[in-house]
């Protein structure tokens, strides 16, 4: 069954068994302390959202929209039950969907922030091409939605991707989508994922908070 846990000041439920690697997210908590703050406004969006980490704490920090979207319905089910746990409901609503299918939907310009934090497009070396291509869609689509200053969090758990490449793609997805952005912080993967020195490719997560203009 699922079990209850606080995450710095949000309950959450998750399933340690049959969700994604240990049904929470244990890497990101030192980059959400980091940047929430800077998404603690407005209408925010929340893709891939998981169990609505990223989502739940921007909503208890100040955002007064909070939409959170993610293909699995199971994973929405706790989205919706966390933001009730923690009287955020009036703000969080989950939608089950494609991610993609849902940036279509959208206005360009109507989020004041945008989280997108994707599964790993490159599992291997094979993937590495195929995998920066659909990086820089699915980060040039999420930045065309975020209004004139406004923040996006963009982050990429691909080991394979190594940090000067993902900056090239950040960079290309600017441009795509014909909006600036000034870089304001750089984060990775937290202390309780220690990197040895002579592993270098076990630094893994890259997670950018950038500013986006008009």
């Amino acid at each position: 069954g699922d079990w209850e846990v606080e995450d710095d000041g949000i309950l959450l439920r998750f399933d340690p068994w049959g969700g994604q690697k240990t049904g929470l997210f244990l890497d990101m908590w030192e980059n959400r302390r980091r940047m929430v703050p800077a998404l603690a406004q407005g209408r925010v969006a929340d893709l891939f959202c998981y169990v609505g980490q990223w989502g739940l704490h921007a909503a208890r920090a100040g955002a007064a929209e909070v939409v959170c979207v993610d293909r699995s319905a199971g994973a929405i089910e706790r989205v919706e039950a966390a933001a009730a746990a923690n009287g955020l409901q009036d703000r969080v609503r989950g939608v089950a969907g494609d991610v993609k299918a849902f940036l279509e939907a959208q206005p360009d310009a109507s989020f004041d922030s945008v989280i997108c934090d994707p599964p790993a497009f490159i599992q291997g070396k094979k993937d590495v091409s195929a995998g920066l291509r659909a990086y820089r869609s699915l980060f040039a689509r999420a930045i065309a939605k975020v209004k004139p200053g406004g923040m996006a969090v963009l982050a990429s758990c691909s080991s394979h991707l190594l940090e000067d490449r993902f900056a090239e793609l950040v960079a290309d997805a600017g441009r795509w989508s014909k909006r600036p952005l000034r870089l304001l912080m750089v984060g990775g993967q937290a202390p309780c994922h220690p990197v040895p020195l002579s592993l270098p490719e076990a630094r893994y997560l890259k997670c950018w908070l950038v500013e986006v203009g008009d």
